[in-house]
């Protein structure tokens, strides 16, 4: 039985690709049976959106593949990493990787900063509540949103269960370089008590993102119940 992970060889990938041209990667795959292959591009980001669902063009009846991505003409300056892999029709599989530099993009790196999170407010089921952030990005905040994880690590407004979304994040004071942003929650009534994860996605216009572990709401468990036909929404300051 072959045992023996298919061949990656003649890799060529350009040192450095400029912001807004074709990035073009060329390589060979050799195997005693049928193979597929593939690459990906990631970085400091993540995996590069134009470069993810791009299939390799294959020789054909032959072991060269080639694939072509267009950098975009916005983009961190920065390496990035050609993941290339390829398996046979056994399973067998190998991957290698190789390093571009791009240039020619924004000297931007880093993703947008947080000045002041929002405060965690304690919840009973049927609540509603309003967080509140700040972010600062010398390239301008592009997207943000605040996510709520049940205790099972499930997206609240993906189950029934938990709260579900109210609004979308919105600017609410200061502009997209040092702004404060808010974004509408409301907790299902049926929502189980326990520990609610706090997660927040940023993005600027350059395409820098991350996502930041803020901490955790509590749902019920000591929790001063309002006065019946009372509900509460809660608005969270920034602190300042």
């Amino acid at each position: 039985m072959d045992t023996t992970a298919p061949e990656i060889s003649d890799i060529a990938v350009p040192k450095t690709a400029a912001a807004g041209t074709d990035l073009v990667m060329d390589w060979r795959v050799t195997d005693s049976t049928g193979v597929v292959s593939w690459a990906r591009i990631g970085g400091r980001n993540g995996w590069a959106t134009w470069c993810f669902d791009t299939q390799p063009v294959r020789d054909e009846n032959g072991p060269g593949f080639s694939l072509s991505c267009a950098v975009p003409q916005v983009i961190p300056n920065d390496d990035y990493t050609v993941f290339i892999g390829a398996a046979d029709d056994l399973g067998n599989y190998t991957e290698t990787q190789v390093e571009v530099r791009i240039v020619g993009g924004s000297d931007d790196i880093e993703a947008p900063v947080m000045v002041s999170p929002p405060t965690l407010p304690d919840l009973e089921p049927g609540d509603r509540f309003t967080l509140r952030w700040e972010l600062s990005d010398p390239s301008g905040v592009l997207y943000t949103e605040a996510w709520v994880y049940t205790p099972e690590y499930s997206l609240v407004g993906y189950d029934r269960k938990p709260g579900s979304t109210t609004s979308p994040a919105t600017l609410v004071a200061g502009d997209v370089r040092d702004g404060v942003w808010e974004q509408e929650f409301t907790v299902s009534p049926e929502a189980s008590e326990g520990s609610y994860l706090v997660t927040l996605s940023v993005r600027d216009s350059v395409g820098n993102r991350d996502v930041l572990i803020i901490g955790n709401i509590r749902v019920g468990d000591e929790v001063t119940v309002p006065s019946p036909g009372t509900p509460r929404n809660i608005a969270t300051s920034i602190g300042h």
